[in-house]
């Protein structure tokens, strides 16, 4: 059985937005690139031709992908309770290495863990879920075991 695609409004509104400009924006331009080559003859040896449509094939790609998250996504709005859930701010500090940090949990199709946007379904998302300020997690990071104290929830 397939995994949930959840992902929170935020994240649906920047899919939307990538979806749109590529849609209204890309798509042409580069439908006006194969047009402009194709005038230019030989088609087997046009590389201005090949080219174009090489990126058209990774904009419908890209479009089916984005088409798909956006018709096929379940919005969630994040936790009132102060537990951690998806959309939550959490403020976290590692206590092995002493560090702190602020990231936000998403659903796998928003993730961009240098943004600090953690994946629901990452070792890490999954230790925090439903924990709150105050609480220590550990997880199993690709360098070991990694433990952390939840400073703050929003």
């Amino acid at each position: 059985m397939a995994e949930e695609l959840v992902i929170t409004q935020s994240g649906y509104d920047e899919i939307k937005a990538e979806y749109d400009y590529i849609f209204s924006t890309r798509r042409p331009a580069v439908i006006q690139r194969i047009k402009e080559a194709r005038e230019l003859g030989d088609l087997s040896e046009n590389f201005d031709y090949q080219d174009a449509k090489r990126e058209q094939g990774e904009i419908e790609g890209k479009l089916r992908e984005l088409k798909f998250i956006l018709e096929n996504a379940t919005i969630i709005k994040g936790s009132k309770d102060g537990k951690i859930g998806l959309g939550s701010k959490v403020e976290i500090e590692y206590l092995d290495i002493d560090i702190r940090q602020e990231i936000t949990i998403v659903g796998q199709a928003e993730s961009d863990p240098m943004e600090g946007k953690i994946s629901i379904s990452s070792p890490l998302g999954k230790s925090l879920l439903e924990k709150k300020a105050g609480d220590t997690v550990e997880y199993e990071a690709p360098s070991g075991i990694m433990s952390c104290k939840i400073n703050k929830v929003s």
